[in-house]
């Protein structure tokens, strides 16, 4: 599809401190892991498919992701940290203090990343995908009332 860029492209563009750690597999787990808020997934696949610009979506992630982050963030293996506030999302991988491996990833290029996702289908999980039509009937019946 015209403008998708592969993995190894998508990383060229990144700013990075070390990478060395952290593979395209441990990028794509974090995105698809949404926001941690209850039903950010939902409410970002909702905007993304009614929002095709990317400064829109980068603006609506940073308000979506707001400031935090958790531990055991990479399908929870023990030291892997994702935090996320006003710049992106930071992703490391050793000691909490001192770590091994740190990527940052701005919100334009989480926006972009997530729209590949997206495009492809595998942002979404199956039973996700099952949740995700509830989630849009339930708006549909709400505009509607």
């Amino acid at each position: 599809m015209e403008g998708q860029m592969t993995i190894d492209e998508f990383l060229e563009i990144l700013s990075m401190e070390d990478f060395s750690q952290i593979t395209p597999d441990d990028i794509d787990a974090i995105l698809r892991s949404g926001s941690g808020v209850v039903q950010g997934k939902m409410r970002i696949m909702a905007f993304f498919e009614e929002n095709s610009q990317m400064k829109a979506r980068g603006d609506f992630l940073k308000s979506e992701y707001g400031i935090g982050g958790r531990t055991h963030a990479i399908n929870g293996q023990q030291h892997t940290y994702e935090d996320h506030n006003a710049r992106g999302i930071r992703i490391s991988k050793g000691d909490i203090l001192e770590p091994s491996s740190t990527l940052l990833l701005k919100w334009d290029q989480v926006a972009k990343r997530i729209g590949e996702l997206i495009t492809t289908g595998t942002y979404l999980t199956q039973k996700e995908q099952v949740e995700y039509a509830a989630y849009k009937n339930e708006l549909l019946s709400k505009a509607a009332a």
